[in-house]
C-alpha cells in the first residue's frame, strides 16, 4: 500500500485572444518608454498574467545636466504589448539626488519590489518600494530605507520571500572594505532583522558581486567573489535562514579558492532543492573558462573540488547566465565565447552530476556563427526543458537583439544565427528576456533609435514568431492537483477548470535525480488515474500541454 501527498501544480492554459498587439517588425516593437534623455539599466520579472514588469533608471528629470542624476521608473507591459500603468512608467523614485541599479522581484501578488541604490543622503545606501498589480505604490513616498548607514551600500540583489515581502542582499563598506549584508522587508517594507541589515561575510579584504537565491523554506542562498587571501578573487557561497542566522561556516563556504581569479558567479535552484553555482575562471592562467559547483542545502560540494570545466576552450569565455526554468535534470549555461575570431554565444547543459549531456560537441553548442561579435547572453526556460537566449549582436555594424530556442537535447529549432528581436536603426543593447507562461519569451532592452536611450519590448511564441496570447486571470487559470492523500497505492492527476480548446496533455514523472520514471500522454480527459508503481520518495511530476505550457510539481510516496 502508498500513501501519497500531494503538492499542486497551476498551469496556465487560457484561450487565445484575436487582437495581439505586440508589433510583429523587429524594427518598430513596442514602445515602454519613451520619454526625453536616457532610459535604460532596464530589469525585468513576470507579471504572473502572461506580461512583464520592467523596471529602469530614467534621466527625464535630469535636464540642466543630463546623465547625472537618474531616477526609478516601472512600467506592465500586458500579454498583448500593451503598457497598463502610467504612460512611459509609473514613478518609483524621483527624489532630487541620484537612483541606480534597480533590480526587482515579484511581491507574491502580481505585483513587484524594486530595490535600488540612492545617493541623497551624501552616500549611497539602499532602498526599496513596492508596487501593485494596478501600479499603485504602496509604500512611503520615494521608498523605504533598507540599508541607510555611513559609508556606502550599492549592488542590490533581491528575491521574493513567499509572504509578499522580500530579501535583499548587497555590498557594503561599513567595515572599511566591501562587506555582504543581508536584510528581510516584509509585505509593509518594514525591516525584520537587525537596523542595517545582518553581516553574511565580513572576511578580510573584498567581498563583491552577490547574487542570491530562496528556496521554499525561506532560506537565502548567496554566492559572491572572494579576496580575503589579498591576492585574487575566489567563489564563495553561505545560507541564511529566515530569520538571518548563517548555516555554514561563519562567512561562508569555498566554492572555488584555487589559483589565480574565479569571478562574476551566478546562482540558480535546482528541482531538487540544491544550488547550482556558474562563474568565470582563470585558474589556468592564460584566459577564462566556465566553471561550476553543486551544494546540498547541508553546504556539501556534489562535484569535483574547485568545480567541473563547463568550457575551456581557447580565448576568454564570460559574461555567464544560467536558467533551471522547468528543467528537471540540471541547468542550461549560456556565455560569450572567444574562441573563434569573432566573439560568439555558447550553450551547454551541465546535469545533476555534474556532466554534460551536450558532449558533441565538446564545449558547448554555438548559438550563433555570424561574422562579427555577439555579446550580453541572458537565458530562460522555454517550457520544455530547453532554453531562449538573446543577446546583443553586432552583424549589421551597429547593436540589434537577436534571440535563439535551444532544445533540452541542444538542438536549435530556430532560423540559424537567430530571430531578430531589435533592429531599428542605431544601436539596441542590454536585452532582458522572461518566459512568458505559454512557451513564448517577452524581451526588453534599450533603444537608441531616437537619438537617446528609450525602452522597448518585444515578444515571440514558442515557434519563434510573434503571435495572439492571451491574458492569464484567475478565470482562466487551470490547475492539476494529485491525490488522494493518503492513498491505497492509486495516483489520480485531475485538471481542474481545463480550457475546452486544449485536447492534449502529457504527464513526465521524475525521480529526484532527474531521471525520467513515467511519461504518458492523455488526450480528451482532464483525468488520468495512474497505476505505476513507484518505489518510496520524492518526485516531479511535469505537465505539457498542446499550447506549450509547462508547468512542474512535486510529490511524496510513502510506503
Amino acid at each position: 500500500m502508498k500513501k501519497i501527498f500531494a503538492l499542486s501544480s497551476m498551469l496556465f492554459f487560457g484561450s487565445l485572444v484575436l487582437n495581439a498587439q505586440w508589433n510583429p517588425s523587429p524594427t518598430i516593437n513596442n514602445p515602454v518608454c519613451m520619454q526625453t534623455n536616457d532610459q535604460k539599466d532596464l530589469r525585468m520579472i513576470s507579471d504572473f498574467r502572461g506580461g512583464a514588469i520592467i523596471t529602469w533608471i530614467d534621466f527625464r528629470n535630469d535636464q540642466n545636466s543630463p546623465g547625472v542624476s537618474a531616477d526609478i521608473f516601472v512600467q506592465r507591459m500586458n500579454s498583448n504589448g500593451t503598457a497598463q500603468w502610467t504612460a512611459n512608467g509609473t514613478a518609483v523614485c524621483i527624489d532630487g539626488a541620484n537612483q541606480t541599479f534597480p533590480v526587482l522581484a515579484t511581491d507574491g501578488k502580481k505585483g513587484a519590489i524594486i530595490t535600488w541604490q540612492d545617493w541623497r543622503s551624501g552616500d549611497r545606501d539602499i532602498y526599496a518600494q513596492r508596487i501593485d498589480s494596478s501600479g499603485n505604490i504602496l509604500w512611503t513616498l520615494n521608498g523605504v530605507g533598507v540599508a541607510v548607514k555611513n559609508a556606502h551600500q550599492k549592488s542590490p540583489r533581491i528575491a521574493p520571500d513567499g509572504m509578499n515581502g522580500a530579501f535583499i542582499v548587497w555590498e557594503d563598506s561599513i567595515n572599511g572594505s566591501w562587506d555582504i549584508y543581508e536584510q528581510h522587508i516584509d509585505a509593509n517594507g518594514f525591516a525584520q532583522w537587525a537596523a542595517g541589515g545582518v553581516a553574511v561575510c565580513t572576511s578580510a579584504d573584498e567581498q563583491i558581486n552577490p547574487k542570491m537565491v530562496v528556496d521554499a523554506a525561506g532560506n537565502s542562498y548567496i554566492t559572491w567573489q572572494d579576496k580575503r587571501n589579498s591576492v585574487d578573487y575566489d567563489v564563495y557561497c553561505q545560507k541564511m535562514n529566515s530569520s538571518g542566522v548563517a548555516q555554514w561556516t561563519a562567512n561562508g563556504i569555498p566554492v572555488a579558492v584555487t589559483t589565480n581569479t574565479q569571478s562574476n558567479p551566478k546562482i540558480v535552484l535546482d528541482y531538487t532543492g540544491m544550488v547550482i553555482i556558474g562563474w568565470q575562471d582563470k585558474r589556468n592562467n592564460i584566459d577564462y573558462n566556465i566553471y561550476a559547483q553543486r551544494i546540498s542545502s547541508l553546504g556539501v560540494v556534489q562535484w569535483a573540488s574547485n568545480g567541473v570545466a563547463v568550457c575551456n576552450a581557447v580565448g576568454n569565455q564570460s559574461a555567464i547566465d544560467m536558467t533551471t526554468e522547468n528543467i528537471t535534470d540540471g541547468a542550461i549555461i549560456s556565455w560569450k565565447d572567444g574562441r573563434n575570431a569573432n566573439v560568439n554565444i555558447y550553450s551547454q547543459k551541465i546535469d545533476l552530476y555534474g556532466n554534460f549531456p551536450w558532449s558533441i560537441p565538446a564545449n558547448g553548442v554555438l548559438i550563433s556563427a555570424a561574422s562579427r561579435g555577439q555579446i550580453n547572453p541572458n537565458s530562460v526556460g522555454d517550457g520544455y526543458g530547453g532554453a531562449i537566449v538573446v543577446w546583443q549582436d553586432s552583424l549589421a555594424g551597429v547593436w540589434n537583439v537577436y534571440s535563439q530556442r535551444i532544445s533540452t537535447y541542444g538542438g536549435l529549432l530556430w532560423t540559424a544565427g537567430g530571430v531578430a528581436i531589435g533592429t531599428a536603426v542605431d544601436n539596441q543593447t542590454s536585452p532582458k528576456n522572461i518566459a512568458d507562461g505559454n512557451g513564448g519569451c517577452i524581451f526588453a532592452f534599450q533603444d537608441k533609435r531616437n537619438g537617446d536611450f528609450d525602452v522597448y519590448a518585444y515578444k515571440l511564441d514558442y515557434a519563434g514568431v510573434v503571435s495572439s496570447t492571451n491574458e492569464i486571470t484567475a478565470e482562466n487559470n487551470t490547475s492539476i492537483n494529485v491525490y488522494p492523500n493518503p492513498s491505497s497505492g492509486e495516483i489520480n492527476f485531475v485538471l481542474q477548470n481545463p480550457d475546452p480548446t486544449n485536447t492534449t496533455w502529457e504527464l513526465k514523472i521524475f525521480d529526484m535525480t532527474g531521471s525520467l520514471v513515467f511519461s504518458k500522454e492523455i488526450s480528451g480527459t482532464d483525468h488520468y488515474l495512474m497505476n505505476e508503481n513507484l518505489d518510496a520518495g520524492s518526485y516531479y511530476f511535469q505537465t505539457i500541454n498542446s499550447k506549450g505550457v509547462n508547468r512542474i510539481g512535486r510529490f511524496e510516496i510513502i510506503h
